[in-house]
């Protein structure tokens, strides 16, 4: 999503690793999530039951793994800078939005002074709640009731590390 949009609007493409921090009995929920620079969020209401001990076990796991990949997926290179900066943050999607939070969080410490969250689809309760953290959203699609991001693609494959290295490299 995010090499389609800088695409269209002829501006560079950076990656900025997020990981959701999954709850232990349903992995496709986000409890929260991590970010570069140190970056967490927690979805309070839905990881009430999670203690706060577990939660920061999970959320370390989740930061060795946003580690790896930015070293991986940039080969040397430095991030983009976003100092006095408009950064658009790219998603293929919001659910609980718990990933773009972090990500914007992550954005704001990099130096952005205006951010706009692009999301394709997500869910109503998402998209508003990211108002507190962007100057702007963009979602394009918003049903209700929303279900999961992949059940609004015909087609949702997951990326592999060598296309998002690709994708950066072009």
């Amino acid at each position: 999503m995010a090499k389609a949009v800088a695409s269209a609007l002829h501006l560079p493409l950076d990656v900025l690793v997020v990981r959701k921090i999954r709850h232990p009995q349903e992995p496709e929920l986000a409890i929260g999530a991590v970010a570069a620079g140190g970056v967490t969020v927690r979805n309070t209401d839905v990881a009430a039951g999670i203690a706060p001990t577990r939660f920061e076990t999970l959320a370390a796991q989740q930061r060795i793994e946003v580690n790896k990949r930015e070293l991986r997926f940039r080969a040397g290179r430095k991030p983009l800078s976003l100092d006095g900066m408009t950064a658009i943050i790219v998603d293929d999607g919001l659910a609980t939005g718990a990933t773009m939070r972090a990500a914007l969080n992550a954005a704001r410490l990099m130096g952005a002074v205006r951010l706009i969250a692009a999301v394709p689809v997500g869910s109503r309760e998402a998209v508003r709640h990211l108002g507190r953290y962007a100057d702007e959203v963009v979602c394009l699609y918003s049903p209700e009731p929303f279900q999961a991001v992949g059940m609004y693609y015909a087609d949702f494959p997951q990326l592999k590390d060598a296309d998002v290295r690709d994708a950066l490299a072009a």
